[in-house]
């Protein structure tokens, strides 16, 4: 099991894309086995037996977790969905997965999606496994299940890779790391790391630990009383909450604990259906009001979204078109190609005004979006 580290936009997920057949190395090698390979598109890397599990993993939510896992699967004439479900079955209690092959995809956790696409990789004979961010936006338990068949993998004579930026993860799992920095590969350690060597190879002079101090009450900026709205799993139900300027909080909770229908509330991207809602600019509204009618209303409410290429910017815009989705407004998107970029410290080497955003890591589609919220925004919502 090998950890690839790094920080967001290091070029990680490059490096395994160019792997895994996704994007055609420009130069250098590729040895596997000890011979060389040329993969012009993901096939070739499959049938050589590498398969990469995405931190959105490429599946169909309108089919069954069944019609899922035989994707890919080769057909046979003796073989029904009842031999393959009993594969599925096989594998799932092996691993101590448990998923019901009539649910429909929707239906699952992201981490449950993982574990189908897991056992789906497998079943089809890879012998190289590629993790992209694999612990992001699963539960902990999921993590622990997750982990737990990975080092099964392991066992069994594959190789792991897994890509993060979380150095618990790589602790907890890996013998060996490569770290990368701004697409270079900076070095390599072995077990036991050292967090200190890590984080300089990561980043050069490791940051400076944050200090918080002690200092007065500010005013309230937003102040949520007994809001109720549906949404995700749980919805929301009548939830109480103040924050104040200045201040950073986090919302804690399992995936479809209510987190989603919240931000969306604070930015006017959903009606609750009863309760109050005050912005310290405006005093008590009440939220039927047509203040949260649109996001445009509640600009001043910034909400960069969980899933970037889905609803925060248009995947095949270039940085200049201003092709962004609300909240953003179009006259923004000029910041994107100048100074707003550098101040967010997007690092691309062919970056240009013409850049389009899906070129970009998942870490510098963030940046850029953080780019695109005005300097006088009020309440920053990070999903």
């Amino acid at each position: 099991m090998h950890g690839v580290l790094g920080e967001n936009g290091a070029g990680k997920s490059t490096l395994m894309k160019i792997l895994a057949g996704t994007i055609h190395r420009s130069s250098g090698e590729i040895l596997l086995d000890g011979r060389s390979v040329d993969f012009a598109h993901p096939a070739q890397a499959f049938r050589a037996g590498i398969g990469m599990l995405y931190q959105d993993p490429l599946d169909f939510p309108p089919l069954t977790v069944l019609e899922n896992f035989m994707l890919g699967q080769p057909t046979h004439p003796r073989k029904s969905a009842k031999t393959w479900a009993n594969l599925l079955d096989a594998l799932c209690r092996d691993f101590g997965f448990y998923l019901d092959p009539e649910a429909p995809l929707e239906s699952l956790t992201l981490g449950e999606r993982q574990q189908l696409e897991l056992v789906r990789l497998l079943s089809l004979g890879c012998r190289l496994l590629i993790l992209d961010e694999p612990t992001t936006g699963i539960s902990t338990a999921q993590k622990e299940l997750l982990f737990r068949a990975l080092r099964r993998v392991a066992q069994e004579g594959r190789t792991v890779l897994l890509v993060s930026h979380k150095l618990e993860d790589a602790e907890s799992l890996c013998e060996h790391v490569t770290v990368l920095r701004q697409g270079e590969v900076t070095g390599s350690l072995h077990a036991p790391f050292d967090v200190r060597n890590i984080l300089t190879l990561m980043f050069g002079t490791p940051p400076p630990p944050l200090r918080k101090s002690a200092r007065p009450l500010a005013r309230v900026s937003l102040e949520f009383q007994e809001v109720s709205a549906p949404g995700g799993r749980a919805g929301l139900r009548e939830a109480t909450a103040t924050f104040r300027q200045g201040e950073v909080v986090g919302l804690a909770g399992l995936e479809g604990s209510g987190q989603g229908v919240f931000l969306r509330i604070a930015a006017g991207l959903q009606r609750p259906t009863s309760g109050r809602l005050s912005f310290f600019w405006r005093g008590l509204h009440e939220l039927a009001s047509r203040y949260l009618s649109t996001p445009r209303r509640g600009v001043r409410a910034r909400r960069p979204p969980e899933r970037r290429p889905h609803c925060g910017s248009y995947p095949y815009g270039t940085l200049r078109s201003g092709r962004l989705r609300p909240p953003f407004p179009r006259s923004v998107a000029s910041g994107a190609s100048g100074g707003r970029t550098k101040g967010a410290a997007v690092s691309h080497s062919r970056l240009s005004p013409n850049f389009c955003a899906d070129a970009l890591s998942g870490g510098n589609q963030q940046r850029l979006l953080l780019s695109l919220i005005p300097s006088d925004a009020s309440v920053l919502l990070l999903e």
